[in-house]
């Protein structure tokens, strides 16, 4: 099986990418991996919802988008299952 992770971190920065193939629970290798910024506004969105200063409409059009982007940035890596822990936006 390969599998996609993406993380992504309250810093804030950019979101990681790693694809493992898995052919048993003791034989996990890695097969590539790349990072990608925020794009600027998005960024902005995510910081402001950190700061508590978004309304609920705007935290759902960032839920959208933030899907978005990392679908879009993920590219088209042939895999068989993607795991995504989401944005921590406030706590």
């Amino acid at each position: 099986m390969r599998v996609l992770g993406i993380m992504s971190g309250t810093s804030i920065d950019s979101v990681d990418y790693a694809v493992c193939n898995i052919a048993s629970p003791s034989d996990v290798r890695f097969a590539d991996h790349w990072s990608v910024p925020f794009p600027k506004k998005l960024k902005e969105q995510l910081h402001n919802a950190a700061r508590n200063q978004s309304t609920t409409y705007e935290l759902g059009d960032l839920h959208h988008d933030l899907g978005r982007s990392y679908a879009t940035a993920a590219g088209k890596p042939r895999v068989d299952l993607v795991g995504l822990h989401g944005q921590t936006v406030f706590h």
